[in-house]
């Protein structure tokens, strides 16, 4: 977690969930009230989208987030979909956008293949597990559950 939000007005907070599977890494941002926006992904210029797939110097993944994803590339009106290796220097690079889920949870995933990403206000699942938020006066509880019927809690306080 991190309190860079709480100079917002109201103020709040972002809890951030890392999900690393043999098949996926998964990332989930639960905020703490909800904001209109988008999640921005900045890729690196070596990196292109081709429909869902990324394709790196290396080989490809698949990108996947709930709802609709626009990719922009080097635009100057607005400037956005660029990168700098070094200062003074820039190239165009793929920027992905998708929106916030009901403005209060951010997610997406890389993986090796097609995976399914869902989620609410207060939960979002992948593959094999389910991640819930509960937020408390000054921290969170998160509930994490496992297709197999196991769960844990941890409560995080700030």
């Amino acid at each position: 977690w991190h309190d860079a939000y709480r100079r917002l007005e109201p103020a709040t907070a972002v809890v951030r969930v890392v999900v690393v599977d043999p098949r996926f890494v998964a990332i989930s941002d639960f905020i703490g009230h909800p904001l209109d926006g988008v999640l921005s992904i900045p890729l690196h210029a070596d990196v292109r989208l081709e429909g869902s797939a990324l394709s790196t110097p290396v080989g490809g993944l698949l990108f996947s987030a709930p709802g609709q994803i626009t990719a922009t590339t080097g635009t100057e009106q607005p400037f956005k979909g660029w990168w700098s290796d070094t200062y003074g220097e820039r190239r165009p690079a793929t920027l992905l956008e998708t929106e916030v889920i009901a403005g209060a949870t951010a997610a997406w995933a890389i993986s090796t293949e097609d995976i399914e990403i869902t989620g609410s206000d207060r939960a979002v699942a992948v593959p094999g597990l389910t991640t819930e938020i509960t937020w408390l006066d000054g921290g969170a509880e998160l509930t994490v559950r496992v297709d197999n019927g196991r769960s844990h809690t941890r409560s995080i306080r700030w």
